[in-house]
Order: C-alpha cells, then structure tokens, then sequence
C-alpha cells in the first residue's frame, strides 16, 4: 500500500536526513526507498563486488544490472542481462558485468512474467529512466504524483 499521509513525508525527510549531500543514488538504494514507502518494486537483491551469488527465492527469468554510483547509462556500457533463465545464466552475467569499469556490484531481479509488465514503474529501469521520464513536469501535489514526490528527493528537482 502507498502511504499517503504524513508517514510519506516523514519517511522522505528520513531519508534526506540519512543521505545529507548525497549527488548519486544507486538503483538498489532508491527501490529500497521506494518499497519503504509502499510502492511496489521487483523482488531483488545486491551482489557484491566478490560475486558471492547468495541462494535467493527469486523466480526467473531475472534480469541482472550493473551498480555503480560512477556509471550514469547502464545501458551505455553494456551493464545490463535480461531474460537470465537459469543459474548458470546468471552466474555468467554477474561475471561479466563485474569486470566493467567501476562497478560495485550487480542489482539481480525479477522480471516481469511474458505479457505483464506490472506497475508501471516496473517498466522503469532505472533512476536514470527515471529522471528523463519525469523531468518535465515536476509535481505540484502529493495525491496527483506520489511516485514524482519521490523523485524529487532522489533526483532534486528545483521547485
């Protein structure tokens, strides 16, 4: 559920709060900060630098994304695997994508099932997406763009 009353507003402070000058965030640190506050994000988790692939209950097909606070276009330096069907997949995927420059990591999740794309910012890939998605309209108000309000703190429209 999506918290609509003064929780949001409080969480988001936190957050601020938490992460005072704080430029980048990275796309596993602003999902978690979306789940907090109620929205629904993919069920995922975070592979470390070491590539330690911990046993998960996550469902493939997964996708698999690089991490990094220093890498602004996944897509740009070929940090992204989708469609990952097995173990090995993933295992071959989280490899390569840790021998890109500047990565800290591999954000590994669920994709959507064939012909669902679920909420609609499942179909967002990243807080980069994000940020060219959104830009050019920065909310006004919190019933009509909660998602938006969200985005201000983690991408700092100037409003």
């Amino acid at each position: 559920m999506i918290a609509t009353d003064d929780s949001a507003l409080k969480n988001t402070a936190s957050f601020l709060e938490k992460n005072k000058g704080k430029k980048v965030f990275v796309e596993h640190e602003a999902k978690r900060f979306l789940k907090n506050a109620g929205l629904p994000v993919p069920n995922g988790m975070l592979v470390g630098k070491d590539g330690y692939i911990p046993s998960s209950n996550l469902a493939y097909p997964l996708a698999a994304k690089v991490s990094s606070a220093k890498i602004t276009s996944k897509s740009d330096v070929g940090g992204i695997r989708l469609g990952l069907k097995n173990d090995a997949e993933l295992k071959k995927a989280v490899s390569e994508l840790l021998k890109i420059e500047h990565a800290e990591g591999v954000l590994v999740e669920e994709m959507a099932p064939e012909g669902r794309s679920g909420p609609p910012w499942w179909r967002l890939q990243s807080v980069e997406t994000l940020h060219h998605y959104y830009r050019p309209s920065p909310p006004t108000k919190l019933e009509t763009g909660y998602t938006q309000l969200l985005l201000v703190a983690l991408i700092g429209f100037d409003v």
